[in-house]
């Protein structure tokens, strides 16, 4: 059984959710000098910007979590193929190769991969968010800038 539906129910129960995708289609590029922005367009930049950054967190999150779904299944499967495998080949190596031909096992392994791609680029785009994020932060620290709870100026 997968596992995202056990961890989804784990944090609905402590109250958590995973952050929604925001409403905006995409997060427009950084400005090059943000100090030329007006307060307003800063502060909608950092707020959207954040809204971005949880999402994709949120999503890295969830394939990491197929992964570690797709790892374990990868293992159950060798586990298993390797008894099958065992008596049609006593000797290790050309057990390992009758496994790697297995055409489950490689659309596994296909599975596998495309998913730590993705966490690859999810990592990269959280990081990237978080730099930029924090840049707009320190240009609104260095106005004197400050939200009030509704997150406006």
């Amino acid at each position: 059984m997968p596992l995202f539906p056990k961890v989804e129910k784990f944090m609905k129960e402590r109250g958590l959710d995973f952050a929604p995708k925001p409403k905006s289609t995409k997060y427009s590029e950084m400005p090059e000098d943000v100090t030329k922005l007006t307060p307003r367009r800063l502060g909608r930049h950092y707020n959207a910007l954040v809204a971005w950054y949880g999402y994709a967190a949120s999503e890295l999150s969830k394939i990491n979590i197929d992964v570690i779904d797709l790892e374990h299944d990868m293992r159950k499967l060798k586990a298993r193929l390797d008894l099958v495998y065992a008596s049609k080949f006593p000797q290790k190596y050309k057990r390992d190769k009758a496994i790697q031909r297995n055409k489950k096992f490689q659309a596994l392994e296909t599975k596998l991969i495309m998913a730590q791609a993705k966490r690859t680029a999810l990592e990269m785009t959280v990081d990237r968010y978080d730099r930029m994020s924090a840049a707009l932060s320190r240009e609104m620290s260095r106005r004197g800038m400050e939200f009030d709870k509704s997150g406006r100026m």
